[in-house]
């Protein structure tokens, strides 16, 4: 086994990488040329004519904004209680606390359902989410 094992470092050894295509060659240089240098933006603004558009445009923006947005009216929604309906209920049986006391486990399964009502628009919004409750309780060993 040893001596398969050193034949194969043997040749792993021999090996000799390729060397990379020279399209692979020539995207890497192009990556790490320098980046080309960014003007700030404030060297845009040296031009006397550049600020004035600049004051024009921004009193024109404030001069021609509209108003104050109407404030938007609040829904008046009722809501209706929530309804529980139960899917499922095992019993696990008895297991071991973390403080070593014997319990019992039994898990139930519930479908939520919560409704809201637009009284003004008749609208309603029915949403449904699952629910998962474990119950546990003393059990008394014999």
């Amino acid at each position: 086994m040893k001596d398969e094992l050193d034949a194969l470092s043997d040749q792993l050894r021999a090996f000799v990488p390729a060397p990379p295509p020279r399209e692979l060659e020539q995207r890497v240089a192009a990556d790490l040329l320098p980046a080309p240098k960014v003007r700030p933006f404030i060297s845009h603004f040296r031009h006397p004519l550049a600020w004035a558009a600049a004051v024009v445009l921004t009193a024109g923006i404030w001069r021609f904004a509209p108003g104050k947005a109407p404030p938007t009216p609040a829904i008046a929604w009722e809501s209706e209680p929530v309804v529980s309906t139960p899917v499922s209920v095992v019993d696990e049986g008895f297991s071991s606390a973390p403080d070593g006391r014997t319990i019992r486990r039994v898990r139930m399964k519930f479908e939520d359902t919560l409704r809201w009502r637009d009284p003004a628009s008749g609208a309603q919004l029915l949403v449904s989410f699952p629910r998962e409750e474990v119950l546990t309780s003393p059990a008394r060993a014999f």
